[in-house]
């Protein structure tokens, strides 16, 4: 396959513009990301360990923060090389597989927004400022 962005891919790479994410995580072993909060939270939901190639805001925040909770690799100048040898990594590194399956556990755990939101709104109602007059 040629495509016209990237040239020559292997037969076992497919090149799209876009799939939707919740349909590819179930089916995927790690992936390749610029940082995003979304793609982030999704791919730590799912338990995908991943490379993260920030391009700017927060990104680069993000990347370190990944890496630093173990369950990925932060790819800050990256070379076509790098990129490789870290997805390799989070591929076979079992202590990353651990890491990226422990938080989608800890983000399992939590409550829904639902709860989350009751749960503020009856701290907020019980708490002595919302009854006293400025």
């Amino acid at each position: 396959m040629t495509n016209d962005m990237i040239g020559p891919t292997p037969s076992n790479v497919c090149v799209v513009d876009w799939v939707p994410e919740e349909g590819i995580y179930p089916i995927i072993d790690g992936m390749v990301c610029h940082g995003g909060a979304g793609t982030l939270i999704a791919g730590m939901t799912n338990a995908v360990p991943m490379v993260v190639i920030p391009f700017g805001n927060d990104q680069p925040t993000n990347a370190k923060r990944i890496q630093a909770m173990g369950n990925g690799i932060a790819v800050l100048k990256p070379e076509t090389d790098d990129i490789l040898e870290a997805f390799n990594a989070v591929l076979t590194d079992q202590r990353t597989r651990k890491a990226a399956n422990d938080i989608a556990d800890e983000i399992a755990r939590l409550p829904d927004y639902a709860a989350a939101a009751d749960a503020l709104v009856n701290t907020a109602q019980a708490g002595p400022l919302l009854n006293q007059q400025t």
